[in-house]
């Protein structure tokens, strides 16, 4: 199938660089430039996904916003090597990028699947993760049949888990 990779991330990366007070001031204005394109044409994104599907009208969409991307994403030798590392990712992803535009109830981005795990990745920083490769192969088995049965049926879990328990 076709990969959708999340817009979320470089637009994060994208703002941390335009919020930058690390970043001299001409450089960060070309980061804050990025950054405003970035975005409109993430929310031109986002509104199309949201439109009915209708693939004709995706594909003339979809070869314009990689266009677009192409275009923003060029550098030159004056721009911070992060902004240049992240145009280089955008430039090599960009279909990727682009895959919710021609494919039906793909979402531009996975922030759904990653609030879902979010309380686990807190876990596992403020635990400081697990101490060996074995258990931390342990601990995503056990969040995995823990949160599937959470998920399949909330109101059942604590018997659901007393039966599973009491094999």
């Amino acid at each position: 199938g076709n990969h959708q990779s999340c817009w979320a991330h470089p637009a994060r990366y994208a703002r941390d660089l335009a919020d930058s007070t690390m970043i001299a001031e001409n450089r960060r204005k070309m980061c804050q430039s990025f950054y405003a394109k970035f975005s409109k044409l993430y929310q031109e994104v986002m509104t199309i996904a949201k439109t009915p599907f209708n693939i004709e009208e995706r594909f003339e969409h979809h070869s314009r916003l990689l266009k677009k991307l192409r275009r923003i994403s060029a550098t030159t030798n004056e721009m911070p090597k992060k902004l240049v590392n992240l145009k280089s990712f955008l430039r090599k992803y960009s279909l990727q990028l682009l895959t919710c535009v021609i494919t039906k109830d793909i979402p531009p981005d996975n922030n759904k699947a990653e609030r879902k795990l979010r309380h686990l990745v807190i876990k596992r920083k403020t635990s400081f993760g697990t101490k060996t490769p074995k258990g931390s192969h342990i601990f995503e088995i056990n969040a995995s049949v823990l949160l599937s049965q959470w998920w399949q049926d909330r109101t059942q879990w604590f018997s659901k888990m007393h039966s599973l328990l009491n094999v």
